[in-house]
């Protein structure tokens, strides 16, 4: 998983950088205070101190939240967990009885639908029961698969706001101890330390406001698209005649078994795929 994080980040590291000079940028210009105020702003970056350390894991928290929104954004569609290229070859595989040819395209096509249907195929031959089960564990699986990436978005949501907070606070220590040194008549100071240190808070909600907005917006989405994809599976289901397959063997084990005896056979051709005869 963490490799997987990091190749994600990675790729998307250039559009994380551009979408958060369009989120910062602006902010950074509509100061008051104009030149003074800009440096004010990216100076926080760059004063080794707890607030620049803030700032950078909120930077990092951006870009993760930007990486798996686009990735969420292309995966959440009914297109991508069940093509309907891939629905109609499995559909013409099961209307022929050719159980093991849809298998094997389920195994050439892998998505969502096709990983679920493969699951079912490979348990046909003992009984409905058995089958469903089978369907029902693969789907929960895959789903909580799709849906576990769009949690990242709810955990930087509440993570977010706090290392803002954390960034500000530290910050607001240090502005203390200049009024500390320097007593009251270093308001100047204070002001402009306070003001300073308040831009982690700021950031830390910047974050994560647009995190709690996709992440509901992708539990939703999530949600609809395995619904359509389930639905897909039980039409292709529904029609097998499971009390006339009883012990027919589908899957893994019989493509090696075909391939042995094809083999051992040339003659034969090789073996033909199991096909239910009504």
């Amino acid at each position: 998983m963490i490799n997987y994080l990091m190749n994600r980040i990675i790729r998307l590291l250039p559009l994380g950088v551009v979408t958060l000079a369009l989120a910062f940028v602006p902010a950074a210009f509509g100061q008051e205070g104009g030149a003074s105020s800009d440096v004010k702003f990216y100076s926080i970056f760059f004063k080794g101190d707890a607030k620049m350390v803030a700032m950078w894991l909120l930077v990092i928290m951006s870009i993760v939240m930007v990486t798996f929104t686009i990735e969420l954004f292309i995966k959440l569609r009914i297109s991508k967990l069940a093509p309907p290229a891939v629905v109609a070859l499995i559909r013409d595989a099961l209307a022929a009885g050719n159980y093991q040819l849809a298998w094997e395209t389920c195994r050439a096509n892998p998505c969502y639908l096709s990983r679920v249907i493969a699951a079912g195929l490979e348990r046909v031959g003992r009984g409905r029961d058995v089958t469903e089960n089978a369907v029902a564990e693969v789907s929960a699986k895959e789903a909580s698969d799709l849906k576990s990436h769009n949690n990242y978005l709810s955990v930087i949501g509440v993570v977010a706001p706090m290392v803002g907070l954390t960034g500000t606070v530290l910050g607001m220590m240090e502005a203390f101890a200049v009024l500390g040194q320097g007593g009251v008549a270093n308001m100047t100071g204070l002001s402009s330390a306070i003001s300073a240190v308040l831009i982690a808070t700021a950031a830390g909600l910047i974050v994560a406001i647009p995190a709690f907005i996709l992440f509901y917006f992708f539990k939703n989405q999530a949600t609809d698209v395995i619904v359509a994809a389930n639905s897909q599976v039980n039409l292709l289901l529904e029609d097998i005649p499971f009390e006339q397959l009883t012990g027919l063997r589908v899957g893994q084990h019989f493509a090696a078994e075909a391939a042995a005896a094809a083999y051992a056979d040339p003659a034969a051709g090789g073996a033909a795929y199991p096909t239910y005869q009504g």
